[in-house]
């Protein structure tokens, strides 16, 4: 290139005293080696159980190689640490225009309730992103979750209610649900199945939520439940069954619920 030349913008490559190298590049602009990873295939998810399976192709077009290790992280919710599930080694090395397929898997999806949103980030070690240098931003993808709110009471005459969720999943087809998972900062979770758990009532409160995911059909729903303790009915039994599921609602949201309990 004539280190004379000048580009439309006013930009000159070389200094045509000292003859160095340009800065530029042919379009004048900033010249730099890096590598730059973007889907080439968007990325989807499939649920199985309580593992997701995310597959997808990215690719490098920077004008570097992306020395490997290839991380993978994945995160419920929002891409902060503390909301990390797991991260992945794809063990790759991608060089300039290369495309790369891959499988990847998250594992025990139901211990991390609730999930409303299952992100995949690519070059991006545990939180470190970008962990390889690269030129944009663009490896993060979201997947959102259905999200199920319910009300429900239990009432105070024993110290324990069995909730059953599989009867408030009137929104979706349920026909079979597996893997319901319940989690609760208050108060102690017993015996789980496959769509019923136990609650233990705790002391001196009136109101309390509990997080759940459960697999209904393949489809993975998490939510909170909101739950109301009611003073025990002074003719209530000692068979009486001490759980009565008031209200159900679906929202995305966790503010706005009724207050008005209606009995059924």
């Amino acid at each position: 290139m004539n280190p004379a030349h000048i580009f439309p913008n006013g930009k000159q490559p070389f200094n045509a005293y000292l003859m160095q190298q340009s800065l530029l590049d042919e379009d004048a602009h900033p010249l730099g080696l890096l590598p730059n990873i973007a889907w080439s295939t968007e990325p989807s998810i499939s649920i199985a159980g309580n593992v997701a399976t995310i597959k997808g192709c990215i690719r490098n077009d920077g004008n570097a190689a992306l020395n490997g290790p290839l991380y993978v992280t994945f995160y419920k919710n929002d891409t902060i640490a503390a909301n990390i599930l797991a991260v992945d080694n794809l063990n790759k090395r991608l060089m300039p225009n290369e495309i790369f397929c891959f499988t990847t898997k998250v594992y025990n999806l139901g211990s991390f309730a609730p999930i409303t949103n299952l992100w995949i980030s690519v070059n991006d070690s545990a939180g470190y992103y970008p962990y390889g240098a690269q030129c944009e931003r663009d490896g993060r993808r979201k997947f959102p979750f259905p999200t199920f709110n319910f009300l429900a009471a239990v009432n105070s005459c024993r110290d324990s209610a069995v909730i059953n969720v599989r009867p408030l999943l009137t929104a979706v087809p349920c026909a079979n649900s597996t893997n319901l998972s319940v989690t609760s900062a208050t108060t102690t979770i017993g015996t789980v199945t496959d769509s019923t758990f136990v609650y233990y009532l705790p002391p001196l409160i009136e109101r309390d939520t509990v997080d759940f995911t459960i697999d209904c059909n393949g489809i993975i729903l998490s939510g909170k439940i909101f739950i109301r303790i009611i003073e025990c009915p002074a003719e209530a039994s000692d068979t009486e069954d001490n759980e009565q599921i008031l209200k159900h609602r679906r929202s995305s949201e966790t503010d706005g619920i009724s207050t008005v309990w209606v009995i059924r």
